[in-house]
């Protein structure tokens, strides 16, 4: 099995444990498996997996992703942050925020950190499938994507509008 992936998704937050038995980020695993039922190849990892640059560098090479997500709470901005930038330093590969944290502070987020490229607003399952198709298939544009901050060239482009699940049902659950 190729570790190969489009979609590489990464959870900062070292490890969650409640009674000896480790817990994954429900919300990456819903995008993840929203990616992958759209067709796109997805890998999560936890950071804590790969705490090192040659474990991050190692993962890379192996899986060769299209784009990079990292949820971005908080209470582990500064880490995703230091992530980011490791990333961007070891990879070409663009790097995507999510989360509650820079849904708030887009703009001035992005200005103060170059190492990101793209931060998805709100709810992310439907506009992290387009943002892929972008990147992998050419189809769409940025700027059709509602939620979406990105960069052209020096200038931060905020794309208006919201795009929800309107039936959650519609999202497979995580693997």
């Amino acid at each position: 099995m190729s570790k190969r992936c489009d979609l590489l998704l990464i959870d900062p937050s070292i490890e969650y444990w409640q009674d000896s038995k480790r817990y994954d980020n429900l919300s990456l695993g819903y995008l993840a498996s929203y990616a992958r039922q759209k067709g796109f190849s997805t890998r999560l990892v936890v950071l804590g997996d790969f705490n090192s640059p040659e474990k991050l560098r190692a993962l890379l090479n192996e899986a060769q992703p299209k784009l990079i997500g990292i949820t971005a709470l908080t209470n582990f901005i500064n880490h995703v942050l230091v992530l980011a930038k490791i990333l961007k330093g070891l990879s070409n590969t663009p790097v995507v925020l999510g989360g509650p944290h820079v849904s708030f502070y887009t703009s001035s987020f992005m200005t103060k950190n170059p190492q990101i490229d793209f931060v998805i607003r709100w709810e992310g399952e439907l506009k992290l499938v387009m943002l892929l198709d972008y990147l992998k298939n050419g189809k769409g544009s940025l700027d059709s994507i509602p939620g979406l901050v990105y960069r052209e060239e020096e200038v931060i482009k905020e794309v208006q509008g919201l795009l929800l699940v309107q039936d959650l049902d519609m999202l497979p659950f995580p693997e």
